[in-house]
């Protein structure tokens, strides 16, 4: 079964505005009504009569799928667990779960639970009050989700697989009844009242880290008392994807009051205990005040499905789990890309495995004859029109405010490329191509982007088919076919290769999702 994964976040300060519960409590009305704070994008929307809705160009669509009224902590007051549906304008809906508390005269949400995409929710309900687990003194109400989520072999519109999920109420968080019998060491997580501002309310206790696995060198030498299996084993390789292991490539790191944080990809299953840290004692600024290395290294791969754009924080205390006392420098080794939560998830097409880093020339249009240039330029711009033309099919067949203007934007888009020269195109290659700039929009790309791609082919392809990626999740990324070198559709045979792609176009998919139309230059 699925591990199921808590979404938690930060909160500010607080002015109690509308989220106001009555004298019984939580009602329909309530619920239907609610600032909610939505688990993806970190962002609070308003439901009215159960639904948001924000136009062209940032599409969103928030509504509530289900909801029960139930007692769910036992202080004898009406709450509410309820479940959420987002859309972006692309095909996928994600689904979260999450409850409203009742404090007094104050409504509380909790964290949310990232539940899936485009999974099929069967019975929600929430049973009578009971002790559990079993054995215990504390009685909460347990909720009870049937629902449809998918199998390897399911496509994504028709999940198949039947799972029944438990959640409880701890501390005002929402968890799983599995962690409730083995709890590990977790973030922390605040109840919030999600309103124009927020402030914190409550704070989870969080379980004593364990040192195991932590590697102290000083001198060149391992720190005596350590166990062998904690000796240094440093891989060659980075992660980036949470699927890799080795180096980690972090996207952000804070360090103040004897704490360091660091924030890094996740598909759901990534924790403390996934990381190891190896600190070395060097030579620091003063001879007088200890100086430390520390180098995270990801030694289990994350191989869950999740969407998680904003990635996962980590955090260590450094008296506690490394025997720091100040004075003390540290410095961190692992490389840092400052990703923010959003922008596009995968930026990076591969990571090294091992040896050095290679640097590629991307000076491809200096190694060109004149004449394969301007070919290359012809078939991108051709796949670029055809891109456009996919996507504005795709647009009549939706129901959408926004459908007249989007196809208008795509019409002026596409005479521009159909009249566009050879000459007039430009190449990734003379402008460096930032898509972080771009990040939310959807249109043509000029200049487009250069990436190697791993690709497995199984069957023949057609224009607008998505190609089968190594690695490629439910999370992308998603390359649709525009173009191919010589018009040839069947130069790829079945097999496996890694090709040289131009993505000239950016489809509009849900938050920070990958998807594009491709170009296929070649093989490799």
């Amino acid at each position: 079964m699925r591990k199921i994964l808590v979404v938690l976040f930060l909160v500010g300060n607080l002015i109690v505005a509308n989220n106001k519960a009555g004298a019984q409590g939580i009602t329909e009305e309530q619920v239907k009504n609610f600032s909610y704070h939505l688990a993806y994008g970190e962002e609070t929307v308003t439901l009215k009569n159960g639904e948001y809705e924000k136009g062209f160009p940032d599409y969103e669509h928030v509504r509530l799928h289900s909801f029960v009224i139930k007692d769910l902590n036992g202080d004898n007051e009406p709450d509410a667990v309820v479940i959420l549906a987002q859309n972006s304008g692309g095909s996928g809906t994600f689904y979260e779960i999450t409850a409203l508390l009742s404090r007094g005269r104050d409504i509380v949400q909790t964290n949310s639970i990232y539940l899936g995409d485009r999974v099929r929710i069967e019975k929600l309900q929430a049973e009578e009050k009971a002790a559990f687990p079993p054995g215990s003194r504390s009685k909460v109400a347990r909720i009870r989700l049937d629902l449809l989520t998918h199998k390897e072999t399911d496509a994504l519109c028709c999940p198949s697989k039947k799972e029944s999920q438990c959640y409880i109420l701890r501390e005002n968080n929402l968890i799983s009844c599995q962690e409730v019998a083995s709890p590990g060491v977790r973030e922390k997580a605040e109840a919030y009242l999600p309103t124009d501002r927020h402030e914190k309310v409550t704070e989870s206790e969080t379980a004593k880290p364990a040192s195991k696995g932590f590697t102290v060198v000083e001198g060149g030498e391992l720190a005596k008392g350590l166990d062998d299996e904690s000796k240094s084993d440093t891989a060659q390789a980075y992660s980036f994807r949470p699927g890799e292991t080795g180096i980690l490539i972090l996207r952000g790191i804070k360090a103040e009051e004897n704490r360091l944080s660091i924030r890094i990809n996740t598909g759901g299953c990534t924790e403390k205990k996934s990381i190891k840290a190896e600190v070395k004692k060097v030579e620091g600024i003063d001879p007088q005040v200890p100086a430390y290395e520390i180098t995270f290294i990801k030694q289990t791969p994350d191989n869950c499905k999740g969407l998680f754009p904003e990635g996962v924080v980590i955090e260590y205390d450094l008296k506690m789990d490394f025997g720091f006392s100040m004075p003390y420098t540290i410095t961190v080794k692992n490389p840092i890309i400052p990703l923010a939560k959003n922008e596009p998830y995968f930026i990076i097409s591969s990571v090294r495995k091992e040896g050095p880093v290679e640097v590629k020339d991307n000076s491809s249009e200096q190694e060109l004859e004149q004449n394969q240039i301007a070919q290359l330029k012809q078939e991108l711009i051709e796949a670029t029109v055809r891109a456009i033309e996919m996507e504005i099919e795709r647009y009549k067949a939706y129901v959408r405010q926004d459908k007249k203007e989007k196809i208008a934007y795509l019409q002026t888009e596409l005479d521009k490329f159909k009249k566009m020269k050879p000459e007039d195109y430009l190449l990734a290659s003379t402008t460096e191509n930032n898509l972080l700039a771009n990040a939310g929009k959807f249109g043509p790309l000029l200049p487009p982007e250069e990436r190697e791609i791993e690709i497995i082919v199984s069957k023949e392809y057609k224009y607008g088919s998505i190609l089968e990626v190594s690695g490629m999740t439910r999370s992308g990324p998603f390359y649709h076919l525009a173009g191919i070198k010589g018009c040839d559709l069947k130069y790829l045979s079945p097999g496996q290769y890694k090709i040289k792609a131009y993505l000239v176009y950016k489809r509009e998919y849900f938050g920070a999702i990958p998807d594009y139309y491709v170009y296929i230059a070649g093989k490799i």
